[in-house]
C-alpha cells in the first residue's frame, strides 16, 4: 500500500548509533532520503563523484517531472511503497547504475524515508552487450557457414547408372553429416557417408576435412575401398586430435560396367540396405571409426552384385536412434518396415515417421542417401 508522507524526522535522531564509517568507506553511493525527499545523508563515494554535497536537497520531481540541482530523483518518486524493496536501473552522466531503494524505519517502528544504494554496472552492461552483439555476429557467421555446408551436398539426379535423391537435417544449425557422390571416371562413381561425433561447429568442419579430403585421396590412380580408407585415416591421424575426435564413414565404388559395388566401411553403424521389390539385403561390412587411436587399421573390401531397378538407402544413425517419449529408439525394424512398402516418396515418408516418432527436440543430424541403379 503506498502513501504519501509529510512527517519530517530528524536523521540523527533515528540513526544516533550508527557508525557512518562504515557507509562512508562503500564504493557504492548510499543516500538517505527522509519521508518529505529531502537528502538527509550522502556518502563520500556518492559526494566525490557528482561534485558536491547534495545534503538538504529534495530529490523528487516536480509536477513537469523535473529534478533540479542535477540530483538523480528517488527511485520510488513522490509515492513510497514501503512494503516491497524496489530495484531499478538507470543511466547517469553516462554511467549505468543498478539501484537498490529500501525503506528505513526507526527505533520506534516508525517510517523515517529511503535509503538507496548506488551500484555502477557500467562496465558489467557494455561487457554484456558486447557479448550479445559478438554472439550476435557468430550467430550470423554460423548461419551463412550452414547454407555453404548445405551448398557442398552433391545434386540430385543422374551419375553414371545410378539416380541419387537425398534429405539432410541437421539437429543444429551445423551438422556433422555429411555423403558425397563422385564420378570417378566413365565407368565408376563413389559413394560415401559419413557420420562426424557430436554436433556444432567443430563437427562441420570436421566435415568439410572428410570432403575434402576424399576428393583429393581419390583424384589418384586408384580408388579401392580399403586403399582410400586408410589414406583417410592417415590424413586424418596427421591432425594430431585427441581420442573424442572420430567419425564413421561407410565408402563404396559402382562400375555401371559391371554393376558390381564394392564397398569398406569403417564404423559406420547405420548399415546401408539393399532393396528392391522382392526383399531387403544389408550391406554388411565392420571396421574401425576413423581415428588416431586406429591409425594402423586394415579395412576389409566387401562386393555385392545389383540389377537394374535395386535401391541402397545410406543414412546415418540419427534415424534408427530417434528415441520416444518412453526413450524407445526408432530402430531398424521400423526403417526396414517402411522399405518394405517400397513407397516412392520413401525419402519423405521416412523423416515424417521419425519426426513424428521422435520426443522433443531433435537430438543428432540425419542424413538419407538413395542410390538406384538404372
Amino acid at each position: 500500500m503506498s502513501k504519501k508522507l509529510t512527517k519530517k524526522f530528524a536523521f540523527s535522531d533515528v540513526f544516533e548509533d550508527l557508525d557512518m564509517r562504515i557507509l562512508d568507506a562503500m564504493p557504492d553511493w548510499v543516500r538517505v532520503i527522509d519521508n518529505l525527499g529531502d537528502i538527509v545523508y550522502a556518502n563520500n563515494s556518492m559526494i566525490k563523484d557528482i561534485g558536491f554535497n547534495p545534503i538538504g536537497l529534495n530529490c523528487f520531481p516536480d509536477k513537469d517531472g523535473i529534478i533540479k540541482d542535477k540530483i538523480p530523483s528517488v527511485v520510488s518518486n513522490h509515492h513510497l511503497d514501503f512494503a516491497d524493496v524496489l530495484k531499478e536501473e538507470r543511466e547517469i552522466d553516462g554511467r549505468i547504475f543498478s539501484i537498490k531503494s529500501s525503506p528505513l524505519y526507526d527505533k520506534d517502528k516508525k517510517l523515517f524515508g529511503k535509503v538507496e544504494v548506488f551500484r555502477d554496472i557500467t562496465s558489467e552492461k557494455r561487457t554484456k552487450i558486447d557479448l550479445i552483439n559478438s554472439n550476435k555476429k557468430m550467430f550470423d557467421d554460423i548461419l551463412f557457414a550452414s547454407k555453404i555446408q548445405k551448398r557442398t551436398l552433391p545434386c540430385q539426379g543422374e551419375y553414371g547408372g545410378i539416380k541419387v535423391n537425398h534429405r539432410y537435417i541437421s539437429s543444429e544449425v551445423l551438422s556433422g553429416d555429411t555423403f558425397d557422390i563422385i564420378e570417378y571416371d566413365e565407368d565408376n562413381v563413389i559413394i560415401y557417408i559419413a557420420d562426424i561425433v557430436g554436433h556444432g561447429v567443430t563437427a562441420s568442419i570436421l566435415t568439410m576435412f572428410v570432403k575434402q579430403t576424399m576428393r583429393c585421396i581419390t583424384q589418384g590412380h586408384t580408388i579401392n575401398p580399403s586403399y582410400v580408407l586408410k589414406q583417410l585415416t592417415k590424413r586424418f591421424g596427421e591432425l594430431d586430435l585427441d581420442d573424442s575426435k572420430y567419425f564413421t564413414i561407410f565408402y563404396g565404388v559402382y562400375n555401371r560396367n559391371t554393376k558390381e559395388f564394392v564397398y569398406a566401411n569403417a564404423g559406420h553403424n547405420a548399415i546401408p540396405i539393399k532393396y528392391n521389390d522382392n526383399g531387403y539385403d544389408f550391406v554388411d561390412g565392420t571396421g574401425f571409426p576413423i581415428s588416431y587411436i586406429f591409425i594402423d587399421s586394415v579395412y576389409k573390401e566387401e562386393k555385392i552384385k545389383l540389377n537394374t531397378g535395386d535401391k541402397i538407402l545410406f543414412y546415418t544413425d540419427g534415424i534408427t536412434e530417434t528415441k520416444d517419449y518412453h526413450g524407445k529408439e526408432f530402430g531398424e525394424e521400423r526403417l526396414l518396415e517402411m522399405i518394405k512398402h517400397n513407397p516412392e516418396d520413401i525419402l519423405d515418408k521416412i523423416i515424417a515417421r521419425v519426426k513424428k516418432y521422435g520426443w522433443g527436440e531433435q537430438k543428432d543430424d540425419i542424413a538419407l542417401l538413395l542410390v538406384e541403379v538404372l
